[in-house]
C-alpha cells in the first residue's frame, strides 16, 4: 500500500480515475476550485485556503468547502502573486494568516468583513498598488508589518476601539494623517518609519 497527496482540480479528476488502483489509499486530497486550494482542519471542524495556483485577476473565496465553513486563509496562501487585483472574502472567514497576501504586487481591492478577528504579521506587506483598506471593527491589534512597504497606501479605516499598533505596521506607506482612538495604549518600534506621516 502507498499514499498519495494530490492537488485535485474538480474539472480534471474523473470519478473512476483510480478504479483499478486497489492498493491506493488517500491520506489527503487538497481540492482546487478556480485555482484556490482548500483543505480541512486536522479536527475536521473547519476548512481553510492554503494556496493559490490560478491566473485570474479577480477571485472569490468560497464560504464553505465539503460542508465545512471556510474560516481561515492560511499563512502565505497568496504570497508573491502577480495577477490578482481583487479578492472577495466571505463573512465566514475569521482569520488571515502571516504573509497571506504579502507581495501581491497589483492587488488593489480586498474586503475585510467585520467577522475577521485575527490578522497575521505582514499579511498585506509590499502590496504595492493597495491604496485604501477598511480594517475589521473587532480587531484589537494591528500586527507587525501589516502594511509595511505598501507605498501607495494613503487611507486606512481603523477599528473604533483597537489597542495596539505593532512594530513596522505602517512602515513605508503613503499615509499622511491618522487619528487614533483613546483606547490605543501601545505603538511599536518603527510603526511609521519611512512613511509620509505628518500628524497623528
Amino acid at each position: 500500500y502507498f499514499t498519495v497527496i494530490l492537488y485535485v482540480d474538480e474539472n480534471y479528476l474523473g470519478e473512476k480515475s483510480f478504479l483499478k488502483s486497489d492498493k491506493l489509499t488517500f491520506n489527503q486530497i487538497l481540492a482546487t476550485f478556480e485555482g484556490i486550494v482548500y483543505d480541512k482542519s486536522v479536527d475536521g471542524t473547519y476548512a481553510m485556503v492554503v494556496a493559490y495556483n490560478g491566473i485570474a485577476t479577480r477571485i472569490r473565496i468560497a464560504d464553505t468547502y465539503q460542508g465545512l465553513p471556510v474560516t481561515t486563509i492560511y499563512d502565505s496562501a497568496f504570497k508573491d502573486n502577480k495577477t490578482i487585483t481583487t479578492v472577495i472574502i466571505p463573512d465566514s472567514v475569521t482569520s488571515i494568516g502571516e504573509s497571506a497576501f504579502s507581495s501581491c504586487e497589483i492587488l488593489t481591492d480586498i474586503n475585510l468583513d467585520d467577522d475577521v478577528l485575527s490578522l497575521g504579521r505582514n499579511a498585506f506587506s509590499s502590496c504595492k498598488e493597495l491604496a485604501s483598506i477598511k480594517l475589521p471593527i473587532g480587531l484589537r491589534t494591528i500586527p507587525y508589518g501589516l502594511f509595511s512597504g505598501c507605498n501607495k497606501l494613503t487611507s486606512v479605516t481603523l477599528p473604533r476601539s483597537f489597542e495596539s499598533i505593532d512594530g513596522s505596521a505602517f512602515a513605508s506607506t503613503a499615509i499622511e494623517n491618522m487619528v487614533l482612538p483613546t483606547t490605543v495604549t501601545n505603538i511599536g518600534n518603527n510603526a511609521f518609519t519611512s512613511s509620509k506621516l505628518k500628524s497623528i
